[in-house]
């Protein structure tokens, strides 16, 4: 049986549900699945200087196209001196205290759940033990569901953005020990929302070291960002991330680039 056949009764006992959304293709996949399968459910994100304007837009046009209750909070990693400094723990401080806040609000309302799928339980992923942690149900993740099965789901449901690269957020463009300056962030959060308007998907924008930039650009797409290379060097340069260096690679060597280092 396809583990995706097993998510109705799995989430049916589950429900009430508060499913945290991020635009992404995990989340909105099943965020579909429980639109159709009729189960009782409300959307949220977490909003901030974390995502770009591109994605924040993107979730609640999702949101509104297929008529998801949804609900936005405000989320700023400048209260938790643990993100602020940015050791290798960074994402489990950040996870425990979005997911610390979605609990807490949806207590005895509804059960929270989150896209994580079971590929990324291999995976250098330390939000997932903050999850756990919370409390936070994987359903995805539970079941045994990889990527590629919720690949197969989002085309049977025709989600235009089904091959789209990943996206993780903001604060991961930094290299461990580098302080999130917030300046900074909202640098490359400007220059990342460029490219996303524009189509481009497979990239990060970095920052390495207090002076240095990398832009990390999958090469299926290097072709057609000659076209506006130009015009995104202008715009890098007015916004201040400017030198950089361009590193044309596959996109599985660009995802998770620090903690592959």
């Amino acid at each position: 049986m396809n583990p995706i056949d097993r998510l109705y009764p799995y989430l049916q006992e589950l429900q009430p549900l508060a499913l945290a959304m991020s635009g992404g293709l995990d989340s909105t996949t099943l965020a579909l699945i429980l639109k159709k399968s009729g189960i009782r459910f409300t959307g949220f994100t977490m909003i901030g200087p974390h995502l770009t304007d591109y994605e924040i837009e993107s979730v609640i046009s999702i949101a509104s196209l297929h008529d998801i209750e949804h609900d936005l909070f405000f989320y700023d990693y400048r209260q938790i001196s643990e993100v602020v400094r940015n050791d290798t723990l960074r994402c489990f401080h950040c996870k425990m205290k979005m997911f610390k806040y979605a609990q807490d609000y949806y207590t005895d309302k509804f059960n929270v759940i989150d896209g994580t799928n079971y590929d990324d339980l291999n995976l250098y992923r330390p939000g997932i033990k903050a999850n756990q942690i919370n409390g936070i149900i994987s359903p995805f993740a539970d079941l045994s569901v990889t990527k590629e099965n919720i690949r197969e789901c989002a085309r049977r449901y025709n989600l235009n953005f089904s091959a789209n690269s990943s996206r993780s957020c903001i604060l991961c463009r930094f290299e461990y020990q580098l302080p999130l300056d917030y300046l900074e962030v909202i640098k490359i959060r400007s220059v990342e929302n460029y490219l996303l308007r524009n189509h481009f998907r497979g990239f990060r924008f970095r920052k390495i070291t207090a002076e240095k930039y990398l832009f990390q650009l999958d090469i299926s797409e290097h072709d057609r960002f000659t076209d506006i290379s130009d015009d995104f060097y202008k715009y890098a340069e007015v916004v201040g991330v400017t030198p950089f260096n361009l590193e044309v690679l596959s996109f599985n060597k660009i995802s998770g680039y620090y903690d592959r280092q």
